[in-house]
């Protein structure tokens, strides 16, 4: 359990703090993943073969907290109320560049290829889906290790609307501020490029302030009111990561 720090537990439910580079839930490969190690806390606790259903998921190289059901009960009851937007998750990112807006709500239609996204596209096309996140500016700096956009970096809020795979990366690739440390959203087609080139940010995944396999986006808050104890508000607040660079 030392890669996985429980934030919330009752009868019901557990909450769990997934570092960056952890897969939330098994691979093909096979490697290590939240399930595994919430099963090794079962039976660390005596508790034996308990269930533990995945509620929702981060990205491998994103960290933050995830709501694991303890029971097939549960599991259908904070399913749907992830389903019903009753769950709300908030972000904390660092970008390239500075966003011309201190606040607003991207509305892209974004298309999902084996595993990751596509392009950007229309609501004409039935391949692509609606995808809603509200992004706040919190503050910028400069760092002269980054070869383009002026050298200029900033911190964003992130609202979820809706829940797509990879949303949050590809809505700010889309908006010319891609999220420092991700290549692989770093120019999907049909991105808007009205603050950078367009070139590959050379050693862009090398950046000094980032270990391997992690990305600047992280979940910093979780909150729900809980259908198995009356509705009862529970709220998770994660701490900026201490290894991240700070901006002035």
């Amino acid at each position: 359990m030392s890669k996985l720090r429980i934030e919330y537990e009752d009868e019901h439910i557990l909450v769990v703090y997934k570092p960056a580079g952890l897969l939330s839930q098994k691979s093909k490969k096979g490697d290590l993943c939240v399930t595994d190690l919430v099963h090794a806390y079962y039976k660390s606790r005596g508790y034996g073969s308990m269930y533990a259903g995945l509620i929702h998921r981060l990205d491998r190289p994103v960290g933050g907290p995830l709501l694991i059901a303890k029971t097939k009960r549960a599991a259908e009851l904070f399913s749907r109320a992830v389903k019903n937007r009753r769950v709300q998750k908030t972000y904390k990112a660092i970008v390239f560049g500075i966003p011309e807006i201190t606040c607003t709500r991207l509305v892209h239609y974004i298309r999902n290829t084996d595993g990751m996204v596509a392009g950007i596209g229309t609501e004409e096309n039935r391949e692509f889906k609606l995808s809603e996140l509200e992004l706040e500016l919190i503050k910028s700096g400069r760092f002269h290790d980054i070869a383009l956009f002026e050298n200029s970096f900033s911190l964003v809020s992130v609202n979820l609307i809706t829940g797509r795979k990879h949303q949050i990366r590809a809505q700010l690739s889309a908006i010319g501020h891609p999220i420092v440390g991700d290549s692989k959203y770093f120019n999907i087609e049909g991105a808007e490029r009205k603050n950078f080139s367009g070139e590959v940010l050379s050693g862009m995944n090398e950046c000094n302030f980032l270990p391997w396999g992690e990305i600047a986006l992280y979940c910093d808050y979780l909150g729900f009111r809980h259908p198995l104890d009356n509705g009862r508000l529970v709220e998770v607040r994660i701490e900026y990561p201490r290894h991240w660079i700070k901006i002035p």
